[in-house]
C-alpha cells in the first residue's frame, strides 16, 4: 500500500485500484485517461524480443518527446503555452487544478520573512495584512500600536516570495523587485508605495551578527549571479538579519543546489521557450529601455487608483507583457 498526494488530500491506492478519499471529504475527477495494448503468449520467443527491445524503446522516449515538440512548433505553428504555475492559490488566476504543499524551505523562509517585516513595521510604526495562497491571513501589528493608518495589504498566489526574500536577503532590491515583476505578490498601488517605504533601512536598526552567516551568504553569492545588479539599488532598503541555525543553512544549500540544477536542465532542455530564470536580465533590460525612453511602446495605457490591486493577470497573458506592465507600475514608486 502506498501513499500518494493529490489535489492537496492524502490518497491511500489500494491493490484494487481503487482511491480511498479520506475524513469524507469529496474529490473532484479532473482528468482521466485509460491506456489500451495488445496482449501477447509469455514465450521464450515473445520474452526474449522484450528484454531486447526494452532498452531500446526508452532510449527513444526524449527524441520522439522532441519529434512531436518540433511537429507542433514547426509543423502546425502551435504557439508556446506554459504550464499553469502549481503554487499558486487564486484559483482565479492559477490556471491550475491543483496546488503544491509547503516544502520544508518554503516554511523556513515564511518564519524568516515574517521576522523581516516585523522588526521592519516597529521601525515604522505600520501595520501590515498578509494573505497567503492557503488561504491564511497573518496579521503584523506594530510593536507601539501608535499609527492609526490602515495596514498594508499583500496577497501572496504562491510562497515564491518568501523564497526568493531569503535566497536574496542581503540584495532586498533586487529581490523586491524580481518577486514583483515575476508576480509573486499583488497589491494595491497605495500599498505597493507604503510596502517599498518600510522595507527601507533606518539608522535606529541594530546588525545582528550571526556566527554562521559567512555560510549563507557563500550560498547566496553562489546562486545568484553577483555581476547582475538591481536598478534599483539606490534605494537603501535594510537586509535580512537572522541567526541561522546548521539545520537552516543545511535546507537553505539544499534549496540553492535545487535551483541551479533546475536552471541548468532548463537551458539545457527547453531553452526554446521563454526563460523564467532570466528575469533578473530581462529587468536590466526593461531599465535600460526606460532610461532609452523606448520602454513599453507597445504596451496599453491604462488608468488605475489606489485601491486598484494591480500586477494580477491571468496565466493567458503573454509573459513578457506581464513582466513589463508591473516594472512599469513598480517604477512609479521605486525609481531608478
Amino acid at each position: 500500500m502506498k501513499e500518494y498526494v493529490y489535489n492537496s488530500y492524502d490518497i491511500t491506492l489500494e491493490s484494487e485500484g481503487k482511491s480511498e478519499n479520506p475524513k469524507g471529504s469529496e474529490l473532484e475527477s479532473h482528468f482521466m485517461a485509460n491506456i489500451n495494448g495488445r496482449s501477447h503468449k509469455l514465450t521464450n520467443l515473445s520474452l526474449l524480443h522484450l528484454i531486447l527491445s526494452y532498452p531500446l524503446a526508452a532510449l527513444l522516449v526524449v527524441p520522439r518527446i522532441m519529434y512531436q515538440a518540433w511537429v507542433l512548433a514547426y509543423k502546425k505553428r502551435l504557439k508556446v503555452y506554459q504550464r499553469p504555475n502549481p503554487t499558486r492559490g487564486m484559483q482565479q488566476i492559477s490556471g491550475t487544478i491543483v496546488r503544491k504543499k509547503m516544502t520544508s524551505f518554503d516554511k523556513i523562509a515564511v518564519k524568516l520573512t515574517l521576522q523581516h517585516l516585523k522588526v521592519q513595521c516597529d521601525i515604522y510604526s505600520t501595520s501590515m495584512s498578509l494573505h497567503l495562497p492557503d488561504s491564511t491571513i497573518i496579521n503584523i501589528p506594530n510593536k507601539t500600536n501608535e499609527s492609526t493608518a490602515s495596514p498594508i495589504v499583500l496577497h501572496f498566489p504562491s510562497f515564491q516570495f518568501f523564497r526568493t526574500f531569503v535566497l536574496d536577503g542581503e540584495h532586498i532590491a533586487r529581490a523586491i523587485s524580481v518577486a514583483f515583476i515575476r508576480g509573486d505578490f499583488v497589491c494595491t498601488s497605495s500599498d505597493l508605495s507604503k510596502f517599498i517605504s518600510v522595507l527601507k533601512q533606518s539608522e535606529t536598526k541594530s546588525e545582528q551578527f550571526c556566527q554562521l552567516g559567512g555560510w549563507v551568504k557563500a550560498i547566496r553569492n553562489w546562486l545568484n549571479n553577483e555581476a547582475i545588479r538591481s536598478p534599483f539599488e539606490k534605494h537603501k532598503f535594510a537586509y535580512m538579519d537572522h541567526d541561522w541555525t546548521l539545520e537552516e543553512i543545511a535546507i537553505l544549500g539544499s534549496e540553492a543546489a535545487e535551483t541551479k540544477l533546475e536552471e541548468w536542465l532548463f537551458k539545457k532542455i527547453a531553452d526554446f521557450v521563454w526563460d523564467p530564470l532570466r528575469i533578473q536580465e530581462r529587468i536590466i533590460e526593461y531599465a535600460i529601455d526606460w532610461q532609452k525612453g523606448v520602454f513599453g511602446m507597445d504596451l496599453v495605457s491604462f488608468q488605475t487608483d489606489a485601491d486598484s490591486i494591480i500586477g494580477d493577470f491571468s496565466d493567458d497573458v503573454p509573459h513578457e507583457k506581464r513582466e513589463k506592465l508591473r516594472f512599469r507600475e513598480l517604477i512609479k514608486y521605486c525609481h531608478i
